[in-house]
């Protein structure tokens, strides 16, 4: 059986982005009737397996000149690779995406993993003039490519109403894939913090230092790592400033995506999650992966007030909502964690990438075929 080819692309996503790699594609792979191929940015390790290539066209820094070439390699991929499907995950790689389309006849799907005008005037790493234009400059894109564009899939259940023109969408959720905790009770022991994921300003990690610090002082045992990749330079600067009289705090940060392994592991070895985020619309709508993750591994979240997020950890429970900027009230929320009787019921399919898989498959079978 000749197997159809089809392109997962994106920019700076690494090519082991747990998204691409491991949720679509190899959920993809699993058919026996597809080859892939991730594009993307560079990883440290490229993986050896059946049935997917690996594609590097951009590998320096977010703000590097060379990122305005980098959707020129993902067109000259594509005309080497013609493909069958391609499934796009940044709007950057939308033009050439349809260039492409226009040469080869493929069919297109555009995988919204963030509402990337919204984060752009909400984030506030630039003037307001810049982010009104960038905006712009985004929804033109991605409404002028919505006509060429066959299906779209969905990270986060909010965006089909934050994108009411689009009618064409399968809702995959970056839902947890791996080995769940065995049942039992969790970890009773609560002495070792982690903030991991990608640290941004917008994730709040400023006032959770100050808020851990805080605590601390308290309970001089406790410890806090954060793990993850920053990328801009000088908010990793502002970060190592803030913690360098606090030798309980450890940061490992990279410039680079780290790997996703790495991340998971050190969910697995902390006791407490902190998650910070700020709640600004580009955020409070959306379930952070890490949340999924973290309610999988079962560890005692403290995360910030938001009815969503609240709904879901109330159901095991998981942990608590907090307010981050009220440092006095550190030490009672710490207190009230440790009484808790934390996953009284245990995490199951609601949290697996398992549910999601199928919808995949069954969306890019009436696709492509």
């Amino acid at each position: 059986m000749i197997k159809k080819r089809i392109v997962i692309a994106s920019v700076l996503k690494p090519i082991t982005d747990p998204r691409a790699f491991y949720k679509l594609a190899l959920s993809l792979r699993e058919t026996n009737k597809y080859s892939l191929n991730i594009i993307g940015f560079c990883s440290k390790k490229k993986p050896f397996v059946n049935d997917i290539q690996f594609t590097t066209i951009f590998c320096r820094s977010r703000t590097h000149p060379s990122r305005l070439l980098a959707p020129f390699r993902f067109l000259q991929e594509i005309l080497r690779s013609r493909p069958q499907l391609v499934i796009i995950t940044t709007y950057e790689l939308l033009p050439m995406a349809l260039v492409g389309q226009f040469l080869l006849r493929y069919r297109l799907i555009y995988d919204v993993q963030e509402n990337y005008s919204q984060n752009v005037l909400l984030n506030q790493t630039s003037s307001r003039l810049i982010r009104n234009m960038a905006a712009w400059l985004i929804r033109v894109i991605e409404k002028a490519s919505h006509p060429f564009i066959a299906h779209y899939f969905f990270a986060e259940q909010v965006y089909s109403s934050q994108f009411p023109y689009i009618d064409k969408f399968t809702v995959l959720e970056n839902k947890f894939q791996g080995e769940f905790i065995p049942k039992g009770d969790a970890d009773t022991k609560q002495t070792t913090f982690i903030i991991s994921g990608t640290i941004t300003p917008v994730y709040g990690v400023e006032k959770a230092i100050n808020w851990f610090v805080s605590l601390q002082q308290h309970f001089p045992e406790l410890t806090l790592t954060i793990l993850g990749h920053v990328p801009l330079q000088s908010f990793q600067k502002q970060l190592e400033k803030l913690v360098e009289k606090h030798p309980p705090i450890t940061l490992n940060l990279s410039s680079s995506p780290i790997p996703h392994s790495a991340i998971l592991e050190g969910l697995r070895e902390a006791e407490i999650v902190l998650m910070p985020y700020d709640t600004i619309d580009s955020i409070s709508h959306k379930i952070p992966s890490k949340l999924y993750e973290s309610l999988a591994l079962k560890k005692p979240v403290l995360i910030s007030k938001n009815p969503l997020w609240q709904k879901m950890i109330a159901v095991y429970p998981a942990g608590l909502c907090v307010d981050f900027e009220n440092t006095t009230d550190a030490v009672a929320v710490y207190n009230k964690l440790q009484s808790l009787h934390l996953y009284q019921v245990n995490p199951g399919i609601e949290l697996r990438w398992e549910g999601e898989k199928q919808r995949l498959i069954q969306a890019v079978a009436r696709v492509v075929g």
